[in-house]
This record gives structure tokens, C-alpha cells and sequence, in this order.
């Protein structure tokens, strides 16, 4: 272990979406600088409420407003800027809602180059890091004993 590196402790949050047309779908992010397929997801400000934060979030990312339907999970990683000789230690606190006003619709701001609704299964397999998949089936018995329309 390296001890030169500074190190910088976040909090942040994540959300799973899901909606039930029929099926259970899921809102899947593709994000611009990191070029991956994931879940809405941000630090939490000093000060503010996890739920006030994933909410914020949620309409950072999409442009929609949510309510929050529960607490699914969270997971910690750290990212090492070799450059900077900086350590980011994360802790990602994940939520599970739906959303209650996406007529506005993608806005496209922010790092988010697009948003999709897709089919629970396909998003195990769209997502871009393995560790979302638990999260993923979770949140999704939650939402079937929430039994949300």
C-alpha cells in the first residue's frame, strides 16, 4: 500500500428505476466520459439527505421526478489517479424507485448521452460492471412485493 497517495472519501448514491409495463423494466444510463451503461448515480452534497440526493440525481441525469421506494444495497470501490496521487474511496448507497414524472423527457445534459427503458433480464446483460447485477435482482424482489404499477 502506497501511503503517499492523498486520500478523498465520497458518498454517493445510485438508483435503480424500474417501471412495470406489462413487464419489469429497468432505466439503463450510457455515460459519455466513462462509456459504459449503468444506473443513475452521484455525490451526495454536504448536508444533504441520501433520499434527497438520489432524488436530485434521478433529475440530474434524466430530467424526471421519483419516488423512492426503498433502500436495495450499498458497495464501496476505490479509483487511484496516478497522476495526482490521489485515492477516491466510494461508498455507493442504492435505491430503488419509480419514476412519477418523466413526460419531460431526456433532456441530454450532464455526462448522459442516452437513456433507455429495457426488459429486467436484458439489463443484467447491458450493464457494464458485474458487481450491478446482484443489485439488480434485489431490487427487483423488492419491487415485485411492493407491487407497483
Amino acid at each position: 500500500m502506497d501511503i503517499s497517495y492523498a486520500i478523498h472519501l465520497n458518498i454517493r448514491v445510485s438508483c435503480i428505476v424500474m417501471r412495470n409495463q406489462g413487464a419489469t423494466e429497468v432505466l439503463l444510463l450510457e455515460r459519455k466520459v466513462l462509456k459504459d451503461t449503468s444506473f443513475p448515480k452521484g455525490k451526495v452534497n454536504e448536508g444533504e439527505s441520501l433520499q434527497d440526493a438520489v432524488t436530485r440525481e434521478v433529475a440530474d441525469d434524466t430530467g424526471w421526478q421519483i419516488q423512492v421506494l426503498d433502500f436495495v444495497d450499498s458497495y464501496e470501490y476505490i479509483n487511484r489517479d496516478e497522476a495526482s496521487k490521489i485515492e477516491n474511496w466510494d461508498r455507493v448507497y442504492v435505491f430503488l424507485a419509480k419514476p412519477i414524472d418523466y413526460t419531460t423527457g431526456f433532456l441530454g445534459k450532464n455526462e448522459v448521452k442516452g437513456i433507455e427503458w429495457v426488459p429486467i433480464e436484458n439489463a443484467k446483460q447491458k450493464v457494464s460492471y458485474e458487481n450491478l447485477l446482484p443489485l439488480i435482482e434485489k431490487a427487483e424482489v423488492i419491487f415485485t412485493k411492493t407491487n407497483v404499477q
